[in-house]
């Protein structure tokens, strides 16, 4: 990834407490869950994890065996590193492995 896209990432990483794109995550978390509680997966990816809030309301929620949050941000990666979740700073073209349910 070349370095503007990288700061880009990073500058989003620093003002996206301040989009309100935490005011529309419930709406979206229970849409998740309504779907995730009829299927029977063990292990969950998500894509463009962020600071991994998405990751800790599904595990909560859900106690899922084994999740992972992968983004381009080094930022968000940190913050969701920090919540105690395994991230990984990685294009997911990259990635290898497999998931019941990536999101």
């Amino acid at each position: 990834m070349d370095n503007n896209s990288s700061d880009s990432l990073n500058l989003y990483a620093k003002v996206e407490d301040l989009l309100g794109v935490k005011e529309a995550a419930s709406s979206l978390y229970a849409h998740y869950l309504l779907f995730l509680n009829s299927v029977d997966f063990d292990t969950l990816l998500d894509v463009g994890c962020g600071s991994g809030d998405f990751l800790r309301q599904m595990q909560g929620a859900l106690d899922i065996p084994k999740v992972k949050g992968i983004d381009l941000s080094p930022l968000m990666v940190a913050q969701t590193v920090e919540q105690g979740y395994d991230a990984e700073c990685i294009d997911l073209c990259d990635l290898h492995g497999s998931y019941d349910v990536i999101t």
